[in-house]
C-alpha cells in the first residue's frame, strides 16, 4: 500500500504538468482560430510636437422643429446651441474686429439681440456665450492644416452647458456639437476637446 501511494505521488505531478500543458495547447489553438476573424484596428500615428490637425470633429446636429424657441437668458442649453448653429450656417463670417463683440457675430445677433459673449477661459452663463474664435494655433497663420475655429458653450437658468463648434478655412464648412463631458462650461474646453 505504501509502495503503491508513493507511486501515485511521483507521477502525478508530471501527469498533472502535461494535462495542464496539453488543455493550454487547445485553447491556444481556439483562440488563434477566432482571432484571425477580427480584423485589426488600424494604427494612428501619434500626433507630433506642434500638430494642429483636429483629433475630435464636431458632431452634426439634428434639424430644428419649426416651433424651436428660445430667449436670452437661455432655459434651454442643447436647444440655444442647436439654434446658434443653425443660424451660423448662414454667415457672413468675416474676421471680428472684437472677439467677444456680439456685433461682430451678425447671425448671431440677428437672432439673440441682447446676447452677451465672454471670452474663452470665462464659463458661459444663461445670458453670455463663452466664445472663442481664431486659428486653432492662433500663433500662425490660419491655413489647411491650421483651420479657423469658433469654440463655444451655452449655459441654461438650471445650469446645463452645450457646447459646438464652427470649423474651417478660409470660410467654415463644419458645424456640430462637441460633448464636453464634465469639463467646465467655457470656449476654451471646446478647443481642449476638439485638440485632443
Amino acid at each position: 500500500m505504501w509502495t503503491d501511494s508513493r507511486m501515485m505521488k511521483r507521477f502525478a505531478l508530471p501527469i498533472g504538468a502535461f494535462v495542464l500543458v496539453l488543455l493550454g495547447a487547445l485553447m491556444m489553438m481556439a483562440n488563434k482560430g477566432s482571432a484571425s476573424d477580427i480584423s485589426p484596428a488600424p494604427l494612428t500615428p501619434p500626433a507630433q510636437a506642434g500638430d494642429s490637425i483636429v483629433k475630435v470633429l464636431p458632431t452634426p446636429i439634428a434639424a430644428l422643429p419649426v416651433n424651436a424657441i428660445q430667449v436670452v437668458p437661455f432655459t434651454d442649453a442643447a436647444l440655444a446651441r442647436d439654434i446658434l448653429l443653425d443660424v451660423s450656417k448662414a454667415g457672413p463670417w468675416d474676421e471680428p474686429s472684437n472677439a467677444v463683440d456680439i456685433r461682430d457675430y451678425p447671425a448671431w445677433r440677428t437672432r439673440f439681440p441682447n446676447l452677451g459673449l465672454s471670452g474663452y477661459s470665462v464659463a458661459a452663463d444663461s445670458r453670455h456665450v463663452s466664445v472663442y474664435r481664431n486659428a486653432f494655433d492662433p500663433k500662425q497663420a490660419p491655413s489647411e492644416t491650421n483651420q479657423r475655429v469658433l469654440a463655444f458653450a451655452v449655459a441654461d437658468i438650471g445650469g446645463h452647458c452645450a457646447a459646438g463648434a464652427l470649423i474651417g478655412n478660409p470660410t467654415y464648412t463644419t458645424f456640430g456639437a462637441v460633448d464636453i463631458g464634465g469639463a467646465k462650461c467655457k470656449a476654451q474646453s471646446v478647443l481642449d476637446r476638439l485638440k485632443h
